[in-house]
């Protein structure tokens, strides 16, 4: 099952404030209308111990994720520290993120 709010925001002006600061699992998608991948295509899931920082943390980085897949929206849930890793590892199965497949 994708991520169970089942929201998604877009990364361009996007209120990091807003995002909540506890633990859970987060992920980027791709751009719509892309070339280089289709619309539903995720690019990278985590889990984080506080996911307002993480998620500002990968976009505000020189990385790979915002340098070369350029990921238009994000997406997150809250959830308990002890599950976070487990399902981390269901949504990295079931949605095949680009970059989590690199490793």
């Amino acid at each position: 099952m994708p991520f169970k709010n089942n929201e998604y925001f877009q990364i361009k002006g996007l209120e990091i404030d807003k995002l909540p600061s506890e633990p859970g699992v987060y992920g980027f998608s791709g751009p719509e209308r892309s070339k280089q991948y289709p619309p539903e295509t995720w690019v990278y899931i985590a889990c984080a111990d506080d996911i307002r920082h993480e998620i500002s943390a990968r976009l505000s980085a020189d990385s790979d994720i915002t340098t070369r897949w350029k990921p238009s929206w994000v997406s997150y849930e809250s959830c308990p520290r002890d599950k976070m890793s487990a399902r981390a590892g269901d949504l990295i199965r079931e949605l095949q993120p680009m970059m989590n497949q690199l490793f």
